[in-house]
């Protein structure tokens, strides 16, 4: 420390002059005894805000257990402490939300609400290769020909599919019968669409009409 005094007691210079002086000082502090740390992860316990910390868990300087993806699953309860997850798979993330964690995931990017296998992937029930969120025949019987919208091929376009249809080649625009054939409402054997008389029994020499 250094001072100034307002007069001059000190030396033998004239009364107007001021003094300065210094002065040093020697302090010793003494601590007796230690804080009390009760869960000894090194952060006393006034200053710990999680005092319960099993011991040898890695803390904060606040004495909390490190948790480095920050998702709330701290460090040594969090199987994948590198990467957020959630509690459900003990700190692992499920990304698409569908209950399977990535990690064991086969379809990570499943969309939102669709139901899935234990897998992850999209349910197909009826094994079609198309799932049942897109599937707009989910009942296709096992083994039949599906199109892009995993309804049965209907080869000839008259809504009877092939695995059903006894006539699977019938022309365009053509009216069948429940097993897919042409109709022939006289029943004289010449389809409707070729019988020039079709209510009316006739011969194929004249083209299904009378003698």
């Amino acid at each position: 420390m250094y001072f100034f005094t307002d007069h001059d007691s000190r030396d033998w210079h004239v009364a107007k002059d001021k003094d300065g002086y210094g002065q040093n000082s020697l302090g010793l502090v003494f601590s007796f005894g230690k804080p009390k740390d009760s869960d000894k992860d090194g952060v006393p316990d006034k200053l710990d805000k999680c005092p319960g910390t099993p011991a040898g868990v890695s803390v904060t300087l606040d004495g909390c257990p490190t948790d480095k993806d920050k998702d709330g699953i701290a460090d040594y309860l969090d199987k994948c402490p590198d990467v957020a997850g959630i509690a459900a798979f003990n700190g692992c993330p499920d990304s698409d939300g569908d209950g399977v964690q990535d990690s064991e995931d086969k379809c990570p990017n499943t969309p939102k609400g669709v139901k899935v296998d234990k897998s992850g992937c999209p349910l197909d029930a009826d094994a079609d290769g198309i799932p049942d969120y897109l599937d707009k025949c989910p009942n296709t019987p096992k083994g039949v020909s599906v199109d892009k919208d995993g309804c049965p091929v209907d080869s000839d376009g008259d809504g009877v599919a092939d695995y059903l249809d006894k006539c699977p080649n019938t022309p365009k625009g053509a009216t069948v019968d429940r097993d897919g054939c042409p109709t022939d409402r006289d029943k004289d054997g010449i389809p409707d669409y070729l019988d020039k008389c079709p209510d009316v029994f006739g011969i194929a020499a004249n083209k299904a009409a009378p003698k």
